[in-house]
């Protein structure tokens, strides 16, 4: 991860918190609505969204994106 996370830019500090991350990751749906809540010590995120339902949110780098959530079923 290092090396990929140092072709990105990422500086030798960030790197080295990244690494030692161990976030918690925490899904749950209400009426359709999901939310998705993310708490690596120093930075939390939490993502709501509606599937299939194309939404605004600002991507770990800082850039605001669209994106699309959808489930996908595997047989």
């Amino acid at each position: 991860m290092d090396e990929y996370l140092k072709s990105l830019g990422v500086n030798k500090i960030a790197r080295m918190m990244a690494n030692n991350a161990k976030p918690r990751l925490t899904i749950s749906e209400d009426g359709g609505k999901w939310t998705l809540s993310t708490d690596g010590g120093l930075k939390s995120k939490t993502v709501e969204f509606v599937p299939d339902i194309e939404y605004e949110t600002i991507a770990a780098d800082g850039r605001e994106v669209k994106v699309i959530d959808y489930f996908k079923t595997i047989v």
